[in-house]
């Protein structure tokens, strides 16, 4: 496995081959040891329900299989459908996630019909557990409805870039339980579903991935508006990732108080890249305003003393 797959066989030993060498060594084991013969047909007791511990067994080994399987499942349509079937890589992963666990819910069903428990069995079970879950496992159950939500109306996938409490970073996995968003400084942030089906989040590749980039900036009064327009709308397309259409566009933003103020609104296509894209707007600009002798303002003020001059002047006489 490492000398075909690498560094990635480590999960297959994991999921697969440790788990396997486990269960033939207690196979072994029961076939060897004396009594194993009675410690299999021993019976567990749970209140009314009786349980054999060969049945038990079967049940692990068969929910181990299944979880195996949805496991190679997602793996493979990962790696093999972007290829064949050209769809988006966020579709494919929501339903390789959501044929996985479905997978998890056959095993599930089949494993507690190995135990010979019925319905009635079941009702009584969950009515035991229904106060414990209600109280001690009510964010889980919420978020796991969040991530059923985002996995099936498709508003989250991974790979879209998002941007929640002013953090601007790229999706990297849709779970049942948390999202994993991958930060501009490499940070993985597990955040709750319910982060995102009860809050404002914005995604910038919802739909389209051309996103308008915002490059705030201000001139002296003595330059001519429409030069600045003309020279940073040439500038900008000057750095190659920005597009010439949709063009960029210089707003006047306002008459401040030192300065004339400018937004220049660039497209790209690259939202995750935006604050570099901003960076390097801006040392283009410095340069191009020095070429063309346009200057960047500082804060000034004007000072009227009125007649208070002639008491100044008299005082340094």
């Amino acid at each position: 496995l490492y000398v075909f797959y690498g560094e990635a066989s480590g999960a297959y030993r994991r999921w697969i081959v440790t788990p396997l060498f486990v269960i033939l060594v207690i196979a072994q084991l029961l076939n060897l040891l004396p009594g194993s013969v009675t410690l299999v047909g021993a019976t567990i007791h749970l209140g009314i329900i009786t349980i054999p511990f060969g049945n038990l067994l079967s049940a692990l080994l068969v929910l181990y299989l299944f979880v195996v399987a949805g496991w190679v499942i997602r793996q493979m349509m990962m790696r093999w459908l972007p290829h064949r079937v050209g769809a988006e890589e966020g579709v494919i992963a929501s339903v390789a996630t959501i044929t996985r666990y479905v997978l998890l819910a056959v095993g599930l069903v089949f494993s507690l019909s190995l135990l010979g428990l019925d319905f009635t069995s079941l009702a009584i079970i969950a009515g035991g557990l229904s106060v414990g879950i209600g109280i001690g496992l009510q964010d889980y159950i919420s978020n796991f409805v969040g991530g059923l939500v985002l996995l099936f109306e498709q508003t989250l996938r991974p790979g879209d870039v998002v941007e929640i409490d002013n953090r601007l970073g790229r999706v990297q996995k849709v779970s049942l339980r948390a999202t994993t968003v991958r930060t501009l400084t490499n940070q993985e942030v597990i955040i709750p579903n319910t982060a995102f089906t009860t809050q404002q989040v914005i995604n910038l590749t919802k739909s389209d991935r051309v996103v308008r980039v915002e490059v705030p900036l201000s001139v002296s009064y003595g330059t001519s508006p429409e030069v600045v327009r003309a020279v940073t709308t040439e500038t900008a397309l000057q750095h190659p990732l920005v597009l010439a259409d949709p063009p960029p566009l210089l707003a006047f933003g306002a008459y401040g108080e030192s300065s004339l103020d400018f937004i220049l609104w660039v497209s790209v296509n690259q939202p995750d890249k935006s604050f570099r894209i901003r960076s390097d707007l801006y040392y283009l600009l410095w340069n191009a305003f020095e070429e063309h002798a346009i200057e960047i303002p500082f804060p000034q003020r004007d000072l009227n003393l009125g007649s208070g001059w002639d008491k100044v002047l008299a005082r340094k006489a």
